[in-house]
């Protein structure tokens, strides 16, 4: 029995991140409060889709093994709308009158930079994606990405099948 992440193409699934990030950017850019942690959380995001398009279309002009951009896609799946719920309540002013918002507003900020570090990491990752697919250098790239901080084998292993 497949999962649901099997079932759905690599194309439909970085589609779908792509689609997400893009709310996530104009949700940040929406932001009337935070503004400098939205508007860097969206130049993060809008990174992360530059890399997103650009696996997208090497992912489209061959097949691969799609275990690496599985594991990525699936991270983004939990950080991308957890991000796009903190730029939404961004988008409610700070008020002197309402002292509970203010109280949750050192949370919402801890919690932008978190999900910005995040961001960063998947980026980071969606680097060494596009490196390991690049089809033109015909050299293996033994480079590890942070994904694999926890298991260095894990890249050297998709790395060396990505190239068989």
């Amino acid at each position: 029995m497949a999962t649901e992440e099997e079932e759905i193409s690599i194309q439909e699934d970085l589609s779908l991140k792509i689609k997400l990030s893009n709310r996530l950017v104009l949700s940040a850019k929406e932001a009337e409060s935070f503004k400098s942690e939205c508007s860097e959380l969206a130049l993060h995001t809008t990174q992360l889709i530059e890399h997103l398009l650009s696996l997208a279309r090497r992912d489209s002009t061959a097949t691969f093994y799609d275990r690496p951009i599985r594991r990525v896609t699936a991270e983004l799946s939990k950080i991308l709308p957890r991000a796009i719920r903190l730029a939404r309540r961004c988008k409610h002013k700070k008020s002197a009158k309402n002292v509970l918002r203010h109280v949750f507003s050192v949370s919402v900020s801890a919690d932008i930079e978190k999900v910005s570090a995040q961001i960063k990491s998947s980026i980071a990752d969606l680097k060494w994606l596009v490196s390991l697919h690049d089809c033109t250098s015909g050299s293996v790239n033994l480079s590890l990405p942070p994904m694999a901080c926890n298991d260095p084998i894990l890249a050297w292993v998709w790395s060396y099948i990505a190239v068989l």
